[in-house]
C-alpha cells in the first residue's frame, strides 16, 4: 500500500485504492465529490478542485479576523500535509485531531480499526523518497535502545535520512485515518511526538532557530529602527534578553519573508509584510504560541494601504510557507521526538 504524508510517498510502488482488503463500506463523501472512487484520474482532479475552489473563495475574504480564522483551521497538519491536502481533509472530517497512514500509525505504535473510515488524499506518483517521521521515530527509538547517545543519534539520522524527493505533477489517490480511528497495537510501544504544551516559548524559539541556521545565515544583534530584517538568505533578529515571544514572532516572521521568496519577487510591500505575518501566525499557531495579538493589527495596517487585495495567491504561498517552515523545524530537530 502506499504511505501518505501529505503530497509525499515514500514507497516505490502505489497501490489503488480498490485494492484495498478493509471492509470500510461505501468511500466517504462529506461534499458530494467523493460518490464514485472507480474512475482514479476524475477523483484525483475532484480532489485537487474541491481544495482549489475553498482557497478561491478563501481569497475573498477581506476581514482580517477572518482571514485568521480560516488559515488557522489547517495549522495543525501543516507539518506533515501541503495545503491542498490539508484542505481536502478539513473537507472530509472537520474534527480532525492526529491524522496519518495505516503504515505510520504503525510506527508509531497502533492500528486502524475494522471500521475506520479513511480520508482520501492525493499522492503523488514518481517523485523520489521522502521519509516519514514514523520512520525516523522508530529509528530514534531503536538507537535509544541501545543505549546511543543523543549526539551520536543525530549523527546517524543525518546519514540515513536524506530525501531526494523533486515536485512531480502525477497523482494517484491514498488513504488516511484520524486518531480516533486507530488503537494502540497491543506490545508495542507506543510513540508520542514532541508536544508544544510541554515547551516554553524560548525552547520552541531554539527549536526554530535550529531550522533557521541549516538554510539561512542568521545573527542575533541589535537593530535600528526594527526588529527584524531578511534579504537573499541573511536574517538578523534583535533578541532581548528575557523577552521571548516577541523574538519568536519576529524570528519565524524574518525566516517567512526567505521562505516565501519576496526578495526575489516583485510583490507589493504591504503584501509581503501581510504574507510573511501571516505565516508566522500559522506557524506560532502550530507550536500552541498564540500570536493572534501581533499578527491582527501587523496584517490590518499593511492591507489598508494596499492597492491589490490579499488574495488566493497570497493563501497559497503563505500555507505552502507554513508547512516548509513547520515540517522543516521538526527534521531539523530529529523528527518531532
Amino acid at each position: 500500500m502506499s504511505e501518505v504524508i501529505g503530497f509525499y510517498k515514500k514507497d516505490r510502488k502505489t497501490r489503488p485504492i480498490t485494492r484495498r482488503k478493509r471492509k470500510t463500506g461505501p468511500p466517504y463523501d462529506a461534499t458530494g465529490l467523493f460518490h464514485s472512487m472507480r474512475n482514479k484520474k476524475k477523483t484525483v482532479e475532484q480532489l485537487e478542485d474541491d481544495a482549489r475552489e475553498m482557497l478561491k473563495n478563501a481569497g475573498n475574504i477581506t476581514n482580517v479576523d477572518a482571514i485568521l480564522n480560516w488559515a488557522g483551521k489547517y495549522t495543525g497538519l501543516l507539518k506533515d500535509f501541503s495545503p491542498y491536502n490539508a484542505i481536502n481533509i478539513q473537507i472530509q472530517d472537520p474534527r480532525f485531531t492526529i491524522v496519518r497512514s495505516e503504515r505510520e500509525w504503525e510506527r508509531f505504535g497502533y492500528e486502524v480499526r475494522d471500521d475506520a473510515k479513511p480520508i482520501f488524499v492525493l499522492v503523488p506518483v514518481g517523485g523520489g523518497v521522502k521519509h516519514q517521521p514514523g520512520e525516523i521515530a522508530r529509528f530514534i527509538e531503536k538507537k535509544r535502545e541501545e543505549g546511543l547517545s543523543d549526539e551520536a543519534i543525530e549523527a546517524l539520522y543525518r546519514e540515513k535520512f536524506k530525501d531526494s524527493f523533486v515536485p512531480t505533477h502525477n497523482f494517484t489517490i491514498g488513504r488516511v485515518y484520524d486518531k480516533r480511528d486507530v488503537k494502540p497495537i497491543k506490545g508495542k510501544k507506543q510513540l508520542e511526538p514532541f508536544d508544544p504544551d510541554d515547551a516554553s516559548n524560548e525552547e520552541i524559539y531554539k527549536r526554530i532557530r535550529s531550522f533557521a541556521v541549516k538554510n539561512f545565515e542568521v545573527e542575533e544583534t541589535g537593530i535600528k529602527n526594527a526588529r527584524g530584517v531578511s534579504h537573499g538568505g541573511k536574517i538578523t533578529i534583535m533578541k532581548v534578553p528575557g523577552e521571548s515571544k516577541q523574538a519568536l514572532n519576529t524570528l519565524i516572521h524574518e525566516i517567512a519573508h526567505e521562505v516565501l521568496g519576496h526578495h526575489k519577487r516583485n510583490l507589493e510591500r504591504g503584501l509581503e509584510e501581510a504574507e510573511a505575518e501571516l505565516t508566522a501566525y500559522l506557524v506560532g499557531k502550530y507550536y500552541h504560541v498564540d500570536l493572534s495579538g501581533e499578527a491582527r493589527p501587523y496584517i490590518g495596517s499593511w492591507l489598508k494601504g494596499s492597492k491589490k487585495g490579499f488574495g488566493e495567491e497570497n493563501l497559497d504561498r503563505v500555507l505552502k510557507a507554513a508547512h516548509k517552515i513547520i515540517n522543516g523545524t521538526e527534521k531539523a530537530n530529529g523528527g518531532g521526538l
